[in-house]
């Protein structure tokens, strides 16, 4: 295990200043120009970093789909046959926001089959199949 400790003199904001007031974190950074804040507890424990790219996307993206903790939300594919349910399962142990059923044929009972499972055992994380057209063939 890996400790950091913080100089007296370090430049941080509290967990209540974090995502919530992304104004006062760049007022913080403007005015000691650093690039880099970390966001830290009562007792020093290291919650988060703000940077000064996450306050710019911030603005240049203000409806990006966030969740209670201004952390962008995470989807991922799976495929209905095989390993899924191991798969699906790794996803929501690292706390993936959403599963998807990636196939191209929409209609297939293993399809079917795979979402009811995976909603059955997952009802907490939204789940949804996502049919994907192949609107023409390759060419060499």
């Amino acid at each position: 295990m890996t400790f950091l400790f913080l100089s007296d003199d370090a430049t941080t904001a509290g967990d209540s200043a974090g995502w919530d007031d992304l104004g006062t974190a760049k007022a913080v950074l403007q005015k000691h120009r650093i690039e880099k804040l970390l966001v830290v507890d009562g007792d020093k424990h290291i919650k988060g970093l703000i940077t000064v790219k996450d306050i710019q996307k911030a603005i240049k993206y203000p409806n990006a789909a966030k969740d209670d903790l201004g952390r962008l939300r995470v989807a991922a594919g799976i495929g209905a046959t095989g390993d899924y349910l191991e798969r699906a399962a790794e996803l929501v142990r690292v706390r993936v926001d959403c599963l998807v059923i990636d196939t191209a044929h929409g209609h297939s009972t293993r399809v079917i089959d795979a979402v009811r499972e995976i909603k059955r055992r997952y009802p907490e994380r939204n789940s949804s199949q996502a049919t994907l057209l192949r609107l023409r063939e390759p060419t060499n």
